[in-house]
């Protein structure tokens, strides 16, 4: 057998202890990983279904059948909302990025009020949900442009939660969220332009590649109007 001093054996335990410990923090750390990636897919498929059911498809059918839906239309959209979202999922960390932002401003500021109609503490609940979505939405770009990254209409349903707490006769918030409207509108409409020409390009070289056959070494994308 192999004998161990007394000051020997004390050092192997301690070892021991601190082998197990280092085991241990691995493996609890491994598990925090894992589990982070599971919590992370599970809020990104949270993230993508609201986008596909608040923007999926064309603006104007949206805004009939879903966005501004009245009567039996609503009253659908309202058990639909109920039977596949949780409001209370909703997290500050989708926050990490643009799209989970938006989604998170939608589940609190739309979706809520589909899912929350006719409770007696509706009003109540809507304003909490609002405000929550606003402080949200100024958080989660407060470093980044909404220009840039979200659509024209999923800016609008960003603007939508501060326009539903500002009151009538707050006349600054409403100008705010005007002058913002106007700005989004004078960039899309600056890209607009920037797609419009390049379109007509386009289209040129095709007349063109139609009558005489493409020219070499000139693909026509950079023509100017």
């Amino acid at each position: 057998s192999c004998w161990v001093a007394p000051g020997g054996r004390m050092e192997a335990q301690k070892k021991k202890v601190i082998f197990l410990f280092a085991t241990t923090t691995a493996s609890a750390a491994a598990a925090g990983f894992l589990l982070g990636r599971a919590w992370s897919r599970r809020e990104e498929a949270a993230i993508d279904a609201i986008l596909s059911f608040w923007f999926g498809g064309n603006c104007d059918d949206l805004q009939r059948s879903l966005w501004f839906a009245r009567g039996d239309r609503r009253d659908d959209v309202d058990r639909e909302v109920r039977r596949r979202f949780r409001i209370h999922a909703v997290k500050a960390s989708w926050c990490r990025h643009a799209r989970g932002t938006i989604a998170a401003v939608v589940a609190l500021d739309q979706l809520a009020r589909h899912a929350w109609r006719g409770s007696k503490d509706y009003e109540a609940r809507t304003l909490a949900a609002s405000r929550r979505a606003a402080d949200l939405f100024a958080a989660g770009f407060a470093r980044r442009d909404p220009f840039a990254e979200l659509t024209p209409s999923q800016h609008v349903f960003g603007l939508m939660a501060s326009r539903h707490l500002a009151r009538d006769e707050d006349q600054a918030a409403l100008r705010k969220t005007l002058d913002t409207i106007k700005d989004r509108a004078a960039s899309d409409a600056a890209q607009a332009r920037a797609l419009d020409r390049f379109r007509a390009a386009t289209e040129r070289r095709l007349r063109l590649a139609v009558s005489t056959g493409p020219p070499p070494g000139n693909d026509g994308l950079d023509d100017e109007e």
